[in-house]
């Protein structure tokens, strides 16, 4: 995790042994990942070590299509199609991850600010929409997205 339990605790301002912050945390790292669209990480070490191990990992992903094409091909039309649509996807999966990969941060203060501002309102609102007179539905925080998107990936 990026963001360590006491930044969690203290931004929370929750009790030390809450179960639910570990798991906030995490959703907003990963919400604030997804929202980027790249990966990020705790120091420029774990992002150089992350990129080295792409290779190893799209050479085991080619292999895995190749021997799952493999099979597909002998069975009956219908499943092999599944198998082969199922295959091309893990592909697919593991391309953009080696993508994410390769376009991935070293986590900066605002992007931390981003997910602290996602993990308070998960905390805050535990729930998809809020009853009352002001309901509404409720998305990515608008703060959280100000300091998330000029780091933000947008593709062509």
């Amino acid at each position: 995790m990026i963001l360590t339990h006491e930044e969690a605790i203290n931004h929370c301002r929750a009790e030390d042994d809450d179960p639910m912050v570990d798991l906030y945390a995490r959703a907003a790292e990963l919400a604030a990942q997804e929202f980027l669209d790249r990966f990020v990480y705790a120091t420029d070490a774990d992002l150089q070590q992350a990129i080295a191990a792409v290779p190893g990992q799209m050479i085991a992903a080619d292999a895995a299509f190749t021997a799952a094409k493999a099979v597909a091909e002998a069975l009956p039309y219908m499943p092999m199609r599944m198998a082969l649509e199922a295959a091309c996807r893990a592909l697919g999966a593991s391309r953009a991850k080696a993508r994410r990969t390769y376009d991935g941060i070293v986590i900066t203060d605002d992007i931390k600010i981003g997910m602290l501002l996602t993990l308070g309102h998960l905390y805050e609102n535990r729930e998809d929409v809020v009853a009352g007179a002001s309901a509404g539905a409720v998305e990515l925080p608008i703060g959280a997205k100000h300091f998330l998107w000029p780091h933000r990936v947008v593709g062509v």
